[in-house]
């Protein structure tokens, strides 16, 4: 690729990271503003009430992929020099994530499927980069 279309897509990657950012940031104020809705007064995180849960689930199961996502993101540019790829891995990582969010928080838990399988698929297509940076590094 030219260092023009290298460039947009470094530019790209930065605001798909910028974006992953800032939808933790919304988690986090949807799960601020669904503890005054349900009454969950600090330091309590869990309730029975199914539909709080939902709000909770989504972010603490972001938190859970963020950094091994940004770790892969990062490798699969600076180490394995696919910008076009982290960008897409990084875009379909947050589409995933939405989709995920969207469904979780309709109060059936079955509804974030879709949104599992995709942000799922997308995150061990970053781990197998990590494989392949560490096969290329040390055996060729």
């Amino acid at each position: 690729a030219a260092v023009g279309d290298m460039k947009k897509l470094d530019i790209g990657l930065a605001m798909i990271v910028g974006l992953i950012c800032m939808f933790n940031s919304y988690l986090g104020l949807a799960v601020a503003g669904a503890r005054t809705k349900y009454k969950v007064p600090h330091p309590f995180m869990y309730t029975e009430n199914v539909s709080y849960m939902c709000i909770v689930r989504t972010h603490e199961n972001f938190l859970e992929y963020l950094p091994s996502t940004l770790a892969s993101l990062a490798a699969m540019r600076y180490l394995l020099e696919l910008p076009g790829l982290a960008f897409a891995s990084g875009a379909m990582f947050l589409f995933g994530r939405l989709i995920y969010t969207l469904g979780y928080r309709t109060g059936n838990a079955a509804n974030r499927l879709p949104g599992m399988l995709i942000s799922f698929t997308t995150q061990n297509g970053l781990a197998v980069s990590g494989i392949i940076v560490g096969v290329r590094t040390f055996f060729m």
